[in-house]
């Protein structure tokens, strides 16, 4: 039989390798006079699109993108398969905002090392949003029975 004194021991043992060393970002980013302010570029031989540079002063620096983050997701589909013009696509697709979901290399390494997909669930905290049902006259739109 384990005692209590053993089983606090095992948890306070876990290694820092255990502990993710940050979390998922998700930045949310309007287009401003000059474009978002970041360079997305793929590294040969390497799956994936990674920010190569952040204008200072920029939409994509105030939403907290660095340079060397890896996107994820954009606009809430996962692109990590996808080419780059098809993630420029994708960017370009919702005019005015675009939202990445990225990871830095620390945390990208991580979770490459342990085989996990990055989720915009493991952000502390986040919620999906919920769906709204369209409203006509301030009412809930009911859908039409289709007989």
């Amino acid at each position: 039989m384990v005692s209590d004194k053993e089983k606090r021991r095992s948890r306070s043992s876990k290694s820092k390798s255990d502990v993710p060393p940050s979390e998922p970002r998700l930045c949310t980013i309007e287009r401003g006079p000059a474009g978002y302010g970041f360079n997305l570029h793929g590294e040969k031989g390497q799956h994936g699109q990674y920010i190569r540079a952040v204008d200072q002063d920029s939409p994509a620096e105030r939403a907290g993108l660095l340079a060397g983050d890896r996107v994820i997701e954009v606009n809430h589909v996962n692109i990590e398969r996808e080419t780059h013009s098809q993630v420029v696509a994708r960017i370009k697709a919702k005019p005015g905002v675009t939202i990445l979901l990225v990871v830095d290399k620390d945390l990208d390494a991580w979770f490459k090392k342990r085989g996990v997909t990055v989720k915009k669930e493991m952000i502390t905290g986040y919620k999906e949003e919920e769906k709204e049902k369209p409203q006509q006259n301030g009412k809930a739109e009911e859908k039409p029975e289709v007989i």
